[in-house]
């Protein structure tokens, strides 16, 4: 694959401490910001994926909500759920 030079800008701190990792792990600076934008556009291609994935399946699915409504009498008959009047 073709690779194009970048300018990039960053605090001389993380620059050095950037140089020691990438020695102690033996590896370059080009490496480590490659893997790093690999993972983030990674990242965000596995969300598209999710998100074209759950679209389609809303689109396809056979699926109904139903008619029928819950009345007020029915929602809260029989035991409570949450104690929350209780101290």
């Amino acid at each position: 694959m073709k690779s194009k030079n970048v300018t990039l800008a960053m605090p001389e701190k993380l620059l050095a401490d950037m140089k020691v990792a990438a020695f102690q792990q033996g590896t370059s600076m080009n490496a480590v910001i490659r893997e790093l934008c690999e993972a983030y556009v990674g990242k965000a291609r596995r969300k598209d994926d999710a998100r074209e994935a759950l679209l389609k399946l809303i689109d396809e699915t056979k699926g109904q909500m139903g008619e029928g409504r819950f009345s007020r009498e029915d929602t809260y008959a029989g035991e409570p759920r949450f104690d929350r009047f209780k101290a």
